[in-house]
């Protein structure tokens, strides 16, 4: 009787006594030879995962650095007051906003300049104008014009300054 190379299984010839015990060597080999690649097979699986958690804390942290290093750690801008809702996107979350609101936006009445700048850092909203959020800020309107300062007149150019 002749046997086959990786896993020595019988190959019988026509002149050949075909016994149980030669049956069952084989089962016994093909059973040791699937069980020996599913082993592998989960190992190398195993490998694969450990390899790639690996690489995405590897890219996470690097993409952290590079943020620390090369991305400024405020930007400047403005908008304009729309009377209604305006959401300010960077693709952040402040940790400090200033709002410079030019002429009469942040004045207690039309004779009494009170104050020009607004300060916020944290994140609540604050007299239902301002919430800053994971993304930048929003600007709410205030339209009982109680709540001072002013900070989304329609038509009015406000300044700002967010810090990383």
């Amino acid at each position: 009787m002749n046997y086959t190379e990786n896993f020595h299984l019988p190959q019988w010839a026509s002149s050949d006594r075909i016994l149980m015990n030669d049956f069952n060597a084989m089962c016994a080999n093909i059973d040791a030879g699937l069980a020996a690649n599913a082993q592998a097979a989960a190992s190398n699986a195993k490998a694969a995962e450990a390899a790639r958690s690996a690489a995405a804390a590897a890219q996470s942290k690097a993409s952290t650095a590079f943020d620390r290093a090369v991305l400024p750690r405020f930007h400047a801008g403005y908008y304009t007051g729309n009377g209604s809702t305006l959401e300010i996107v960077y693709g952040y979350r402040p940790i400090f906003v200033i709002i410079y609101g030019v002429d009469s936006t942040t004045e207690l009445d039309e004779a009494q300049n009170h104050m020009q700048y607004f300060f916020m850092g944290g994140g609540e909203k604050v007299l239902y104008q301002f919430e800053i959020t994971d993304q930048g800020f929003n600007i709410y309107n205030d339209s009982s014009r109680s709540r001072y300062p002013i900070l989304n007149e329609k038509g009015r150019r406000y300044e700002y300054i967010i810090f990383r």
